[in-house]
């Protein structure tokens, strides 16, 4: 998905930290690519009838995430 801008979110009237919508709006790479290899084995299981767009989507991610 798409994470907004810093300055996207309106945050007037809460009390967060200063490193808060940060830390909520930020990912791990290396986690990412982890929970990816799980996704990749569930698709596994269903060889040839897996639609070709949901193997490609995953592909697109896992190049996004060692790139990042």
């Amino acid at each position: 998905g798409y994470l907004p801008a810093e300055d996207g979110i309106d945050t007037r009237g809460l009390a967060l930290a200063p490193d808060a919508l940060r830390a909520l709006t930020s990912i791990d790479p290396q986690e990412w690519l982890e929970e990816l290899d799980g996704i990749e084995a569930f698709f596994a299981q269903f060889g040839e009838r897996l639609p070709p767009e949901l193997s490609a989507e995953a592909r697109r991610m896992r190049g996004e995430l060692q790139g990042a």
